[in-house]
């Protein structure tokens, strides 16, 4: 099975990222771990400094905001199958591994996707999302009908289309996944993501 980089770009994160990392380590896959952070003071970085997890990588320097973040983890990461959540979100294992086999069976699938539940504070799931099928139209007129972190994407694809533009603020995420799904021949939608 092809290894899984994780990127997860931090700053301050909270009690969030605990529960971040622990969702990543339960993976089922074979993986990587990237935490980008800008020099938390929140004792972050002393959580990351004392977890003790052979498949996480961290980093802890200034930088120049989330989208250089994201840049630099996905220059460091080591998998040929990447995907990248923040510091507040958690990945569902299952849905996880099914996309990880689906890449692997389909060698001419470069994306995939799935859904996202929203949970308040004490994790009780308040709305689940799942998106449509893939639409490359859809998702250039409508935005990120697709949530951030359900991808998964190929590294090479990812070099092929260059990193994330860093003059987009807030649409940086929104612009780098036009490029990577333009003219693909395949994203899959994979349930339970």
């Amino acid at each position: 099975m092809p290894l899984l980089s994780v990127v997860t770009p931090v700053f301050d994160p909270g009690p969030y990222l605990e529960v971040c990392l622990d969702s990543v380590a339960g993976l089922e896959v074979e993986h990587e771990h990237v935490v980008v952070d800008a020099g938390s003071t929140d004792g972050a970085v002393e959580l990351l400094r004392d977890r003790d997890d052979a498949r996480l990588r961290w980093i802890s320097e200034p930088d120049r905001g989330q989208t250089h973040a994201v840049n630099k983890g996905l220059a460091t990461a080591r998998g040929s199958l990447v995907t990248w959540i923040n510091g507040d979100d958690e990945v569902v294992a299952e849905g996880m591994r099914r996309a990880v086999e689906h890449l692997h069976r389909s060698a001419d699938c470069q994306v995939v996707y799935g859904g996202r539940d929203f949970t308040d504070a004490d994790g009780t799931v308040r709305r689940a999302y799942r998106p449509a099928g893939w639409s490359w139209h859809r998702y250039l007129l409508l935005g990120d009908y697709v949530p951030t972190p359900t991808f998964i994407f190929r590294a090479e694809r990812a070099r092929a289309v260059g990193p994330l533009d860093e003059r987009w603020i807030d649409a940086a995420d929104y612009d780098f996944y036009l490029r990577l799904t333009h003219g693909v021949v395949s994203v899959q939608l994979v349930g339970g993501t």
